[in-house]
């Protein structure tokens, strides 16, 4: 499975096209070695407000936050299909630290479908998907911080979040994160 890295579409940074990170095999063998364990807990990080990525489906594995104002959160999923030949299988859960969430939305850019949960304010989301991108939409109060976890055909780590902070792709950061991750919004 092969992680994919998109450049977020910022005014002010050209446009490239998404390239692959391969991490390893493409198979769905365990995660790595200096997979972050599950025990430890989620590492924050910021999420720039209003800042949006790239990524076709069926070229790499990803599961994408994005944050609008007011609260809207947008977290989409691609499968690498086109390299692998195999589908992906994603479950994510969501929580947010204060408040609930809530206007819980399916997307799909193709013929995938999206089955979602909404129960005491927290959400649950699973898809299986090929070449199409798939997603939730959700609210939450504005600025509040919101814990995603995700799993890839069963696989459970952090190498499969992107988001844009400090207008970079995860900030630059080359090392581990957690899963659940962290999200912090840079503005409400």
């Amino acid at each position: 499975m092969r992680p994919l890295f998109a450049l977020p579409s910022i005014l002010a940074l050209p446009l490239f096209a998404a390239c692959i990170v391969d991490p390893g095999p493409s198979n769905r063998n365990p995660p790595p070695s200096g997979t972050v364990p599950a025990s430890v807990p989620p590492m924050v990080v910021s999420v720039d407000t209003n800042q949006t990525m790239n990524a076709k489906g069926g070229e790499g594995v990803g599961v994408f936050v994005e944050y609008r104002a007011g609260g809207h959160w947008h977290v989409w999923l691609t499968c690498d299909t086109s390299v692998s030949g195999q589908d992906c299988s994603f479950k994510l859960s969501a929580g947010a630290t204060s408040g609930s969430l809530r206007n819980l939305l399916p997307t799909s850019g193709g013929t995938a479908q999206v089955d979602v949960s909404n129960i005491g304010g927290a959400i649950t989301a699973s898809s299986r998907i090929t070449t199409e991108v798939a997603g939730v939409d959700f609210d939450s109060d504005p600025g509040a911080r919101v814990t995603i976890d995700a799993s890839v055909s069963g696989l459970h780590t952090g190498d499969f979040f992107f988001f844009v902070q400090d207008g970079t792709v995860n900030g630059g950061f080359g090392g581990k994160f957690t899963n659940p991750l962290a999200f912090e919004p840079t503005q409400p």
